[in-house]
């Protein structure tokens, strides 16, 4: 609690954005409950630089509540159209839309 938790996301562009839309990627952290407790959220990379076929490292540091208790975590991670905020969906492997987010992983946050 109170600290950093630094989420790296690798990520592949598949095709390039429209001109004239920009997107914002989000980093949620859940609790049990599935209670969003942490973010981050915004452009760190701003989708006019985006090209077909790239490869995007991005660094999203979540800052945690002093208050949040100790317990495991889930870190979810989606992107969505700004400043619409439309959601953009998951391909799978066939290039099928799926979830609105995906699932990293979880941490295990302690005093």
């Amino acid at each position: 609690p109170g600290d950093l938790l630094p989420v790296w996301l690798g990520w592949w562009v598949h095709i390039a954005p429209p001109p004239g839309i920009n997107y914002h990627c989000y980093v949620h952290l859940l609790n049990a409950q599935g209670e969003r407790v942490a973010q981050w959220d915004g452009s760190n990379f701003p989708a006019t630089s985006w090209r077909s076929g790239d490869i995007v490292l991005s660094y999203f540091p979540i800052t945690l509540p002093d208050t949040l208790p100790a317990g495991v975590y889930t870190v979810r991670v989606g992107m969505y159209s700004y400043p619409d905020i439309v959601g953009v969906p998951v391909l799978d492997a066939l290039g099928q839309p799926g979830e609105p987010a995906i699932t990293l992983g979880t941490v295990n946050i302690t005093p």
